[in-house]
């Protein structure tokens, strides 16, 4: 269990970390020259997309913990409240995958009003889920 519990931990952080990254990269890209774009927007989705592959093995060894720990035990209403937050962060987060990735195959690319929304959400959601997870385990 040490190792899942050290993943998770691991995975959240590089997730929020890295999906900040992204969000204050999106910030900054917003109004400056598409020269200037020619760097942060591959460096943007970079950090989105290592933000969402630690977003899905956060969900991997949270299934792990719980499997392992907390499955048949009550635990408890705050960490449903903290899973309805990741549900609502997995969405943002992977409504603008989806959307990137439907561009870079030719598809129509996302509105950088439509990215930062989404960037902003996911951001959200992310921290809430880290304060909840906070409180439900250090009671």
């Amino acid at each position: 269990m040490l190792i899942a519990k050290l993943l998770h931990i691991l995975m959240a952080v590089t997730g929020v970390g890295f999906g900040l990254a992204a969000l204050l990269t999106g910030m900054a890209a917003a109004g400056t020259p598409p020269a200037q774009n020619l760097l942060l927007g591959p460096l943007r989705i970079r950090f989105a997309r290592i933000s969402f592959a630690s977003l899905l093995l956060l969900w991997l060894s949270g299934l792990w913990l719980y499997g392992g720990r907390y499955l048949g035990a009550e635990v408890p209403a705050l960490f449903w409240v903290k899973i309805g937050a990741v549900i609502l962060l997995t969405l943002a987060s992977g409504t603008a995958q989806v959307m990137l990735l439907r561009a870079a195959r030719g598809g129509p690319a996302p509105t950088p009003a439509t990215m930062m929304r989404l960037s902003k959400a996911g951001a959200t959601f992310a921290l809430a889920a880290l304060c909840l997870a906070v409180l439900t385990f250090s009671t």
